[in-house]
């Protein structure tokens, strides 16, 4: 996942388009983003928290425009004419897209905090699996279950 930095630079992508004359905006490298900010060894809670914070600002933003802000536009290196509208079209899916990304992960990472400490599946994000209260460990280290 992509964390934080999508929904970080779009929010500044939405800004600059609607506070600057004709910007430039510079495409970038997802993975480049990722590997250099770590984004494999953070928390990801945080990262939830600041696409949260992005989206409900850019919300409370859109809602305020006039007609004529939404044709307001600059210039996108990577795939052209780029207007508030066309910024529109191109983010209201990213988060769905993570989403999906993040549903077809969840079971192998569920699977993979199985036998993994507190620590990893709270840094994994994901809920480690329940133990068994009702089971009782004899001397040999075997689980009995109580009727």
């Amino acid at each position: 996942m992509s964390k934080d930095r999508a929904a970080l630079i779009q929010a500044i992508r939405l800004r600059r388009l609607l506070a600057e004359d004709r910007p430039q905006i510079v495409g970038y490298d997802g993975d480049e983003f990722a590997r250099r900010l770590y984004y494999a060894q953070r928390p990801v809670q945080p990262s939830l928290d600041a696409i949260r914070g992005a989206r409900e600002t850019s919300a409370s933003i859109l809602e305020r425009l006039a007609d004529g802000d939404w044709a307001r536009a600059g210039t996108h290196t990577e795939i052209g004419p780029y207007s508030v509208d066309t910024w529109l079209e191109i983010y209201s899916m990213h988060c769905h897209d993570h989403a999906d990304q993040i549903e077809r992960a969840l079971p192998a990472a569920r699977s993979a905090v199985g036998d993994a400490g507190a620590e990893d599946a709270e840094f994994l994000g994901v809920e480690r699996p329940k133990q068994d209260q009702s089971a009782q460990v004899d001397d040999r280290g075997q689980r009995h279950h109580e009727p």
